[in-house]
């Protein structure tokens, strides 16, 4: 069964999210799959004081932020906001399709 979990996200100025996402295809779950994490970004900061079941990696996919769920929706929440409540789920039958822009 898929693992999900939450992540508590704060933007800080000057910092980016530091993630690439695509749009999940092809699967039973749809949001935005985690192609690659940067070092030095917000969600890099999470990932070193994260339980390790609770880090984000590639491959995941973002389906919730702050109560968000509609895809058209997610990328401009991520984009926009400064607290971010990220629910994510973790399963190896996610397949990626176009890239979204996110910083």
């Amino acid at each position: 069964p898929p693992l999900v979990f939450e992540a508590y996200l704060t933007r800080t100025p000057g910092y980016r999210l530091g993630v690439e996402l695509a749009l999940a295809t092809g699967s039973a779950v749809s949001g935005l799959v985690v192609e690659s994490i940067s070092e030095g970004g917000i969600v890099d900061a999470w990932n070193r004081t994260a339980a390790p079941q609770r880090r984000i990696r590639a491959g995941d996919v973002i389906t919730e932020v702050n109560g968000q769920a509609d895809i058209s929706t997610l990328a401009a929440e991520l984009r926009s906001s400064e607290k971010l409540q990220v629910i994510v789920h973790r399963s190896d039958a996610v397949q990626s399709g176009p890239r979204a822009q996110v910083s």
